[in-house]
This record gives structure tokens, C-alpha cells and sequence, in this order.
């Protein structure tokens, strides 16, 4: 989800399931006093239990985030480019290892309909 592609056509919770015809991520990023905060918001189109199927993807970015930026300082989401774009002043002070331990995150599942 937080790539970008590869999205499963259907995602299956315990109380139902979600078929997926269509999804979108956009990150977008902003200088917080104590670090980075960056924010992944994802657009679904489909049909099911849409909060459900919201949920745990948010459930499942975070776990993923936390593990692979916070944890490792990798930067598998292109999240660096997206701090350099808009927080450019903010990351010619900093690094990337720095930034990334410094940085929140959050996940924004939203509905969305012809995104095309």
C-alpha cells in the first residue's frame, strides 16, 4: 500500500472482505517542532466493508513504517524524495538517518470514487 502499486484485488478481514477496483497513495510531509511528519493517504474504490478493510490497512502501514523507517532508517516508500520536496529547507540542515528518526507518521484510508 504505501508503494504505491501492488494493491491485492481482494482483502479480507475478520468481519468481512474488501474487493479493490482501484487505489491511489499520495504522501505528503510538513516540519513538526520535535522532527518530520509525514502522512500517507490512501484512496480506495471498491466494494465490501470499507471500514473494516480501513482499518487494517492502517494497521498494516504503520507496522510497516515503524519497522522499515523508524527501526532500519530504510527508505523503501521514497519517503526522502517526499520530505525534500516539501521540506526542503527543513532537510538541507538534516540527513536522512537523522530525519528518520525524528519522524511521525500516520495513515489516512479514504473512499474515493472515479479517481481516474
Amino acid at each position: 500500500w504505501l508503494r504505491g502499486d501492488n494493491y491485492p484485488e481482494q482483502f479480507s478481514t475478520e468481519s468481512g472482505s474488501y474487493t479493490v477496483s482501484s487505489a491511489k497513495t499520495q504522501l505528503s510531509a510538513e516540519k513538526l517542532p520535535d522532527g518530520f511528519h509525514v502522512t500517507a493517504a490512501i484512496f480506495l474504490e471498491g466494494e465490501g466493508d470499507f471500514e473494516a478493510a480501513s482499518q487494517e490497512i492502517a494497521r498494516l502501514c504503520q507496522a510497516a513504517f515503524r519497522e522499515t523507517v523508524s527501526e532500519y532508517h530504510a527508505d523503501v516508500f521514497d519517503v526522502e524524495p517526499c520530505l525534500w520536496s516539501q521540506c526542503y529547507k527543513d532537510m538541507e540542515q538534516s540527513d536522512w538517518k537523522t530525519a528518520a528518526g525524528q519522524m511521525h507518521f500516520s495513515v489516512q484510508v479514504n473512499p474515493h470514487k472515479n479517481m481516474l
